[in-house]
């Protein structure tokens, strides 16, 4: 059965994560994507990270299922080069600071002339419009801004996530989810648009309850913010730890009695901040008087939602891991697998990562392109 995407081809002249990810995950289910890159240096991420056989594990990760193609957009040729590609193409991913296409002759404006049917996205810190706009920004910055990272935090102020939490939830998933509803647009209408992605505003889909929360005058506590003991991180005897998430009452009165303690039960979601600090204390005393396999076996019969804190090697040997095959290995490296899985379609076998260039003759000779020219 073809992939849904079959005979859809996209532009991706995007680096990095946020656009390059999402561009691979629209190739995993058919559609053509040719990655334009400068030539030379190609994308940044070609130079970042550890090397696989000379080649960047993190471009490895991100580029499956793609063609490469060196183009210069400062120049004439290459500008020429773009808007020939742009009348056969469907989709163009670009993350440019606002502004910078349209120095090339290339900004959206521009191209629906070329192809009217396109979907031109913008994948940016800030946005197209707006103060910040221009503004030069990373995943860290657009956490800070969105508020995400002063609600990460511990008594020594904000953590620095060692994920990119905004790049992928607000740049890579809404780039898939603009383009797709974008597509869905076209078919009915005719119409190509601009898909303006944020990953500044994008990162505010982590804060619907928190947001729902300002509008009270006197809030409650937050049930998931850890406040509450039954909503907790706890260290075992050996230094690891476990996740308990006994959010509806009978999983906490489960877990309650396993662990011998019902007068645990009436308390779950007291208010006052003093005694839940003692309940952490006394479930603290007990994970901590064993190991993390004793509390692994002690809880894997029960239905608590009480979980195990894993190392990523951990996570590779997970059976639930293992039957989806969300994780494999090729060319040397771990892959992840698009997660969701359906009943009628599979992804497309997958293709290696590009090397720089490596498609160049193929595409301009379909493009009419001499060997020569």
């Amino acid at each position: 059965m073809p992939l849904p995407l079959k005979n859809l081809k996209i532009l991706d002249l995007s680096r990095l994560l946020p656009g390059p990810y999402a561009a691979m995950i629209l190739a995993e289910f058919g559609a053509e994507v040719i990655k334009i890159e400068e030539p030379v240096t190609g994308d940044y991420i070609r130079r970042t990270g550890p090397a696989i056989n000379g080649e960047s594990a993190f471009f490895l990760s991100l580029n499956r299922n793609k063609k490469s193609l060196t183009l210069n957009l400062k120049s004439r040729k290459g500008q020429e080069i773009l808007r020939k590609l742009v009348q056969k193409s469907d989709v163009l991913i670009e993350g440019f600071r606002p502004g910078v296409m349209e120095e090339f002759g290339l900004g959206y404006e521009s191209l629906k002339k070329v192809n009217p049917r396109l979907i031109y996205c913008a994948v940016t810190g800030y946005g197209q419009r707006g103060p910040y706009a221009r503004k030069a920004g990373h995943d860290l910055n657009y956490m800070a801004r969105s508020g995400l990272l002063d609600n990460l935090k511990t008594d020594g102020g904000p953590i620095v996530p060692r994920l990119q939490i905004a790049d992928v939830t607000g740049g890579t998933l809404q780039t898939v989810i603009g383009i797709l509803l974008a597509l869905l647009h076209r078919g009915r209408t005719g119409e190509g648009q601009l898909v303006d992605v944020s990953m500044f505003e994008g990162a505010l889909m982590f804060l619907p309850l928190l947001l729902a929360n300002l509008g009270v005058q006197t809030p409650p506590p937050n049930p998931v913010s850890g406040y509450f003991a039954c909503y907790a991180v706890y260290p075992t005897q050996d230094g690891r730890f476990f996740s308990v998430a006994c959010y509806e009452e009978k999983f906490w009165r489960e877990f309650s009695r396993a662990l011998a303690h019902e007068e645990w039960i009436p308390i779950q979601y007291e208010k006052d901040a003093s005694v839940q600090n003692q309940l952490k204390k006394e479930i603290t005393k007990i994970f901590k008087n064993k190991p993390f396999l004793y509390w692994e076996n002690f809880f894997k019969p029960m239905n608590c939602c009480v979980e195990p804190v894993h190392h990523l090697k951990e996570v590779l040997a997970d059976p639930q891991i293992r039957a989806g095959r969300t994780i494999f290995q090729k060319n040397g490296i771990l892959n992840l697998n698009f997660p969701v899985k359906f009943s009628n379609m599979t992804a497309a076998a997958e293709a290696p990562s590009p090397r720089l260039g490596e498609h160049m003759a193929e595409i301009l000779s379909e493009l009419g392109f001499s060997r020569s020219e």
